[in-house]
């Protein structure tokens, strides 16, 4: 269903709309006009608060900005770590959405999702069924990691029809502002799964109800941007900036082992602003060579001492 109007939130707060180029800085001449809310929520201010310094890809932006204008779910589909999560999560942070997040799994049913049987007997809702009746964003984290019939099971949500949930003793109806969103490693056509333990072959019928956008890692300039806002302290080191980026960049073209995700730079980076960069490969065994089996590990470290390594021990023996 397309052309949703939004009704005034619980909160009193109104729809508005905002322009995604201009706030987030994206560099263009056209805006984006993304529907959103003229008062935070808690759970916006809280996005916000930990996305800063993420400089979202524009067309991505833009299919999330359709998406909650037109009401059709959207998920962003990209490998692990590329920023998908966080481009989300600053779109609606800085438009005042309400969000529920929920981390999708194998072993999850529909009920399960949807709320929590007390052993009083009593029912307590939440998640989707929250996000369904209240006007929420309901934003599902690796969508794929879903089994088939439990995405299956989601359709009728999806399609905002009216929802039977047993515990509730009547149907669920849904809200005007009620919103999907969600990430994934694969679509779930089947493509690409050998790559990802958790994803799962998706049905048609779960599939059409999406719409999907392909993202890659962020460009170099811009990953580059993001490592310094992370660790300012890098500035006065470019070079070992460069290290980590070059690094990061190589280990992208392999396919021994998985890379070394934007994710995975960032949070090495955070440990860098409050160690001393001599720390950092013991920074780099703890945030990436550690996830590795012991022959991706091998290839990795080997990749690094003949690239960042040698850079790196140049750098450190500098007075």
């Amino acid at each position: 269903m397309a052309n949703i109007n939004l009704v005034t939130r619980a909160d009193g707060a109104e729809p508005c709309t905002y322009d995604l180029n201009e706030i987030l800085q994206l560099g263009h001449e056209r805006p984006i006009p993304c529907l959103g809310w003229d008062k935070p929520t808690e759970s916006s201010q809280l996005l916000v608060e930990q996305t800063g310094g993420v400089r979202p890809d524009r067309a991505a932006c833009q299919m999330v900005a359709m998406s909650l204008f037109t009401g059709h779910p959207v998920c962003l589909v990209g490998p692990q770590g590329c920023g998908k999560s966080a481009l989300l999560k600053v779109v609606l942070g800085i438009t005042n959405w309400d969000v529920v997040i929920t981390q999708a799994s194998g072993s999850a049913e529909l009920l399960d999702l949807m709320g929590v049987r007390m052993p009083d007997g009593s029912w307590i809702e939440q998640g989707p069924l929250s996000a369904f009746r209240e006007g929420k964003v309901w934003m599902v984290e690796e969508r794929d990691c879903f089994s088939p019939g439990t995405s299956t099971d989601l359709n009728t949500l999806l399609d905002r029809a009216p929802l039977r949930v047993p515990y509730l003793g009547h149907d669920a109806i849904p809200s005007p502002n009620f919103r999907v969103v969600g990430t994934a490693n694969t679509i779930g056509n089947g493509e690409g799964i050998e790559s990802f333990l958790s994803s799962q072959i998706q049905t048609p019928a779960a599939n059409r109800r999406w719409i999907f956008h392909k993202m890659g890692y962020v460009p170099a300039k811009e990953e580059e941007n993001l490592l310094l806002h992370r660790c300012p302290s890098l500035r006065e080191m470019p070079h070992v900036a460069r290290v980590l980026l070059d690094f990061a960049s190589l280990t992208r073209g392999q396919r021994d082992f998985p890379a070394f995700s934007t994710a995975e730079l960032c949070t090495t980076a955070d440990l860098l602003q409050i160690g001393s960069v001599r720390l950092l490969p013991q920074l780099l065994e703890s945030t990436y060579f550690s996830k590795l089996t012991s022959t991706q590990e091998a290839a990795a470290k080997e990749m690094w001492s003949t690239s960042g390594g040698q850079a790196m021990a140049s750098i450190l023996a500098t007075p």
